[in-house]
C-alpha cells in the first residue's frame, strides 16, 4: 500500500462503523404497490450512487436508517449509496452506520469497489461475507482531515460532472451541425456561391423513380454465423455508413448471384423502429456482400451520384419524408419501394453534385474527428474520478494540517463510545421500530385523541412537524406510521375529488383501545 501521512492509522471497517448484513424478506410479502418499506435487494435497486427501489415488503427483516450507507455485497459488488430513508435490506446488500465522517467513508468504499469485487467468492454469484467486510482494511486520517478530503472530492467530482455534461452537449451540437450541413446540401445553399460563380441555375426537383435504374428488395433467405459472403442487414447501417461488425453470412450460390452488391449501390433500410427506418448507406465495394430483405438496393442512373443520393436520404428533409410515409406496425415501421420511389429531391448537374459531395465529406470528416475526440474524453471521466479517489485515500489530494489531532485519538473515542453508549444500533426491523431514537409515540397519541379520521398532513403537524423539521424528525413520524400499518392498527382512507383524483389521505387507529407497540 502507498505511504500515508504519519497521523493516519491502519484500522478496519468494523472499528469505525457498524455493519448490518441484509436478509431477504419472505417473498409472499413483497409487492410493487408501495405497501410497507421499500426493499433494496441488490445492484438492480441502485441508479448510479442513488437508491431507486421498485419493490416493497410489508414484513421487513433487516433495515437501514437515514444517513446509513448501503453497499452491494452480492453479484455486482461494491456499489454504494446513502440511505435517504428507511429501507428493508435484502441479502444482496449490507447497511453501514459510520462512526466517522459519513461522506468520507462513502468515498472510501467507492474507491475500494474494485478491490471488494475481487475479494468476492462463489460460483454462481460472487459475494463477500460479513467477516470480509468487518476486516476490510481502512487507513484512517484525523476527523478534521476526513471532512476536508470529502469536501475536496465533492468539489472535484462536481467539476468533472459539469465537464461531462459539457462534453455531452458538444456531441449533441456536432450532430446538429452535421444535420445542418446535410440540410444545406439538400436545399442547395451549400453550393449557392458555386452556382453563381459557374453561372448555373438552381437545380430542379425530381422524383427518385426518374433518376434511378431500379429498386430491389434483398434476400429473405436465412443467413448463418459463417459462410462465403457476408449478408448486410439493417444493423450494419450505422451513422450513414456501412459497419462490418456482427455480420451474418451465406454460401448459397444462387442467392449470392442474385443479390450481389456492386460499388455505387445505395442501401435503404425499409423496415426498422420508427425512429431508425429510412437510414441509408453507400456500398463502395470494400468487401464483397449481398443484402438482406429489410433493405432496398437503389441503382442510380448516370445523372445521379450515389454518394449525393445517400446524403439526401440521410438529410433532415430525407428523414422527414420517411417519417411522413412510413407505415407503423407493432414495434416497427415500414416504407415500401413504391413510396421510396416518390421521394422528391433536387437534381443538380453532375458537376454540382460532385462539389456537394466534396464539401459534405470535408465537413463530416472534421465533425467525425471532433466527435471521436469528445467520446474519448468522456470515456476518461471514470478514470479521472478513480484517480481522484486514489490520491485522496493515500494522503496526496490535500495538504495535511500539522495541527490535526492523530486519527488514533478518534479511534479511541469511538471505542469508548461503543462501550459507554446506551444506544443500541438496530439490526432487525423489530429493533429499529422499537428504538427510542426512531419510535415516536406522539403519532399514536394524536390518533388516540381523535376518534374520527385525521388528515395525514394535519396528523404530522400535530406531531410537531413543520417546514423547518429535519429529515430525522420527519422519518421518526414516518417510522411510527409504518409500524402502525405493519401491525394492522392503521386505517388509511384516500380522499378524492369528483374526477376520482386523490387529494390527500386521512388516517385513524383501527383499535384505539389496544395499540401498544
Amino acid at each position: 500500500m502507498n505511504k500515508f501521512p504519519d497521523n493516519w492509522i491502519k484500522t478496519t471497517l468494523s472499528e469505525i462503523a457498524h455493519i448490518n448484513m441484509g436478509q431477504s424478506p419472505d417473498g409472499k410479502y413483497t409487492n410493487y404497490e408501495s405497501n410497507g418499506l421499500p426493499l433494496v435487494g441488490g445492484a438492480a435497486d441502485f441508479q448510479g450512487n442513488v437508491i431507486d427501489a421498485s419493490r416493497y415488503t410489508s414484513r421487513p427483516t433487516k433495515v437501514s436508517k437515514v444517513g446509513d450507507l448501503i453497499i452491494c455485497i452480492r453479484a455486482t459488488i461494491g456499489k454504494v449509496a446513502f440511505s435517504d430513508q428507511i429501507y428493508c435490506l435484502g441479502r444482496g446488500v449490507a447497511g453501514i452506520t459510520p462512526y466517522v465522517d459519513a461522506k468520507w467513508l462513502f468515498y472510501k468504499l467507492l474507491e475500494s469497489a474494485n478491490d471488494l469485487d475481487e475479494a468476492g467468492t462463489g460460483t454462481t454469484f460472487k459475494q463477500i461475507d460479513k467477516k470480509t467486510l468487518e476486516n476490510w482494511p481502512i487507513i484512517l486520517p484525523p476527523l478534521a482531515e476526513q471532512k476536508r478530503i470529502s469536501e475536496k472530492i465533492d468539489s472535484l467530482m462536481f467539476r468533472i460532472e459539469q465537464l461531462d455534461v459539457f462534453l455531452s452537449h458538444i456531441l449533441g451540437m456536432l450532430e446538429k451541425y452535421k444535420a445542418s450541413i446535410l440540410s444545406s446540401a439538400f436545399k442547395g445553399d451549400l453550393t449557392a456561391q458555386w452556382r453563381k460563380n459557374k453561372n448555373q441555375n438552381d437545380p430542379k426537383s425530381v422524383f427518385l423513380k426518374s433518376a434511378v435504374l431500379g429498386l430491389t428488395y434483398g434476400t429473405s433467405s436465412k443467413s448463418y454465423p459463417s459462410g462465403k459472403v457476408p449478408v448486410l442487414r439493417m444493423g450494419n447501417i450505422q451513422d450513414g455508413k456501412l459497419n462490418w461488425d456482427k455480420l451474418a453470412y451465406t454460401s448459397d450460390v444462387k442467392e449470392i448471384e442474385k443479390y450481389y452488391l456492386t460499388p455505387g449501390d445505395v442501401l435503404f433500410n425499409r423496415t426498422n423502429s420508427p425512429e431508425l427506418v429510412g437510414k441509408s448507406a453507400l456500398y463502395d465495394g470494400e468487401n464483397e456482400a449481398i443484402f438482406a430483405g429489410y433493405l432496398i438496393r437503389i441503382k442510380c442512373s448516370e445523372n445521379l451520384l450515389p454518394s449525393y443520393l445517400t446524403f439526401c436520404l440521410n438529410s433532415p428533409e430525407g428523414k422527414a419524408y420517411c417519417q411522413k410515409v412510413k407505415v407503423d406496425g407493432i414495434n416497427q415501421s415500414n416504407i415500401n419501394a413504391k413510396k421510396l420511389a416518390e421521394f422528391e429531391l433536387p437534381l443538380p448537374s453532375i458537376a454540382e453534385q460532385e462539389e456537394i459531395v466534396r464539401l459534405v465529406n470535408q465537413s463530416i470528416a472534421s465533425i467525425d474527428y471532433l466527435r471521436q475526440l469528445t467520446i474519448e474524453a468522456i470515456s476518461l471521466m471514470p478514470r479521472l474520478n478513480q484517480s481522484i479517489l486514489t490520491k485522496a485515500f493515500c494522503g496526496e489530494l490535500i495538504e495535511p494540517d500539522v495541527n490535526d489531532k492523530s486519527a488514533l485519538l478518534q479511534l479511541k473515542d469511538i471505542q469508548k463510545q461503543k462501550k459507554s453508549s446506551k444506544t443500541i444500533i438496530p439490526k432487525t426491523a423489530q429493533e429499529f421500530f422499537s428504538s427510542e431514537t426512531f419510535m415516536n409515540k406522539k403519532l399514536i397519541d394524536v390518533l388516540s385523541e381523535n376518534s374520527d379520521w385525521v388528515d395525514a398532513q394535519e396528523a404530522f403537524r400535530l406531531c410537531g412537524i413543520t417546514k423547518t423539521s429535519n429529515t430525522e424528525e420527519i422519518e421518526g413520524v414516518y417510522a411510527d406510521l409504518r409500524l402502525l400499518d405493519l401491525q394492522g392498527l392503521l386505517l388509511i382512507d384516500p380522499v378524492r375529488d369528483t374526477d376520482g383524483n386523490k387529494i390527500y389521505d386521512r388516517i385513524k387507529l383501527k383499535k384505539q383501545d389496544n395499540h401498544a407497540s
